[in-house]
This record gives C-alpha cells, structure tokens and sequence, in this order.
C-alpha cells in the first residue's frame, strides 16, 4: 500500500509538507524487512537468484533507480531494492558457510578501530598517488581522498584503508596485552 502511495502521491493536487514519496517508499522497505522475517526468505532456489541477479543489473541499465523519483520510477526502486536485498540475503547465507564468514566476523568485530584509523589510512595512498602522478603535497591535506584521476585507485584506498586499522588493532592489543603482563610479574 505504502508503494502505491509513494508512486502517486506526486499527482495528488494537495500537497503535504515533508510528506513526499521518499517518506512513503522509506515506510514500504521498514514493513516489507518485517513480513520478511515473519517468512522464510532464504528457501528461495539458487538458480531464481542468479535470475533476480540479472534483472537487478539490467534494471539501471534501462531505467532510472533514484529515491527522489516519481511515478512509476518508485515503483522500480522498490523492486530494485527488494530484489537487491534477496540477493544479499543468499549471498549471506552461503558465505555463511564458508572460511570466509570467520574473517568478515574478524572485520565486523573491529569496525571501531577501521573507523577511527581509516583516515589516516588513506594519508598513505594518497601520498603514493601524490607520487604516482607527480601532484602538489599540499593535496596531502585532502579529506578523505584525493579525487583527481581516481579510476582505479578505490581499490586500494578500500584494501588500505580497511587492513592498516585492523594492523593497528593488532598493534594495541599486543602492546596492551604485554603492558599488562609486565604489571602483573
């Protein structure tokens, strides 16, 4: 119902302040993320996956997949959005399963420690991009990256700033842990 209403609402001649499609479409994905849990979501085969998979890239290709859009584009960005939330619900569930699951754990335990040190993490890609193609240094002071010719770079600001944090957080616990045996001999 909400998903009708955010496809429509912006042909209704009354207009309501700060009532608009978006607030519709946000009330749609709360109530639809709850009748999902009352289901069981993840019985779906894997083969109508890799379809739904398919049809989630095709659909940006096609059409437009904006929030603030209106009319039936609405209704696309929910079906985009719920199709895209299945799939990462199986992706989920079969990484689940494997070696993999135990490092994302690591890496979802220690998220304070890549939020608070991914910063400075990207001050050493940035300062090899500063090298790579010969920039000012003052575009070292950049926050949070440098956004000249930043094709590829993503990658290892990602890679960067996501392993420097944890290497950090080995660090502390090491000095912390040594620190705390000194006291107790």
């Amino acid at each position: 119902m909400c998903v009708l209403i955010a496809t429509f609402i912006n042909y209704i001649p009354i207009k309501i302040p700060m009532l608009s499609s978006v607030q519709w479409l946000a009330a749609s994905f709360f109530l639809t993320g709850y009748y999902f849990k009352r289901i069981y979501i993840l019985n779906i085969p894997s083969y109508v996956v890799v379809l739904l998979s398919i049809i989630l890239f095709f659909i940006p290709i096609l059409s437009v997949v904006d929030i603030n859009a209106n009319g039936m584009n609405c209704l696309i960005f929910f079906c985009t959005g719920i199709i895209g939330s299945i799939v990462i619900l199986k992706i989920s569930e079969y990484l689940s399963n494997t070696n993999l699951s135990r490092r994302f754990d690591y890496i979802g335990s220690n998220t304070l420690y890549v939020l608070t040190f991914h910063l400075l993490a990207f001050k050493i890609v940035s300062y090899l991009k500063i090298i790579h193609y010969n920039l000012d240094w003052n575009k070292l002071w950049a926050i949070p990256i440098i956004e000249e010719s930043n094709q590829y770079y993503w990658v290892l600001y990602s890679l960067v700033g996501l392993t420097m944090p944890l290497m950090i957080q080995q660090l502390i616990q090491k000095i912390f842990f040594k620190c705390l045996l000194r006291n107790k001999l």
